[in-house]
């Protein structure tokens, strides 16, 4: 498997703040933070929509979100 950057790809660890209620994900905000604070609050998954397996996929053209790993908030 190949990865090609056409691009300089700057990479900021995201966290998430919960904001007015805990129990509710629409009440979340993205912030950036520094690599070794609150690692398991750091994890996201990606989620490309319409994409076929081993196949180039660019976000330019097609939906990419990124779907945090305990609340389940989603950034696109």
């Amino acid at each position: 498997m190949s990865t090609r950057f056409q691009d300089t790809l700057t990479i900021i660890p995201l966290r998430i703040d919960f904001l007015a209620s805990p129990w509710m994900p629409t009440n979340q905000e993205f912030t950036s933070t520094n690599l070794e604070a609150r690692y398991n609050e750091m994890l996201f998954r990606v989620k490309l929509d319409d994409h076929k397996i081993n196949a180039i996929w660019s976000i330019l053209t097609k939906l990419a979100k990124l779907i945090h790993v305990q609340s389940g908030v989603a950034l696109w």
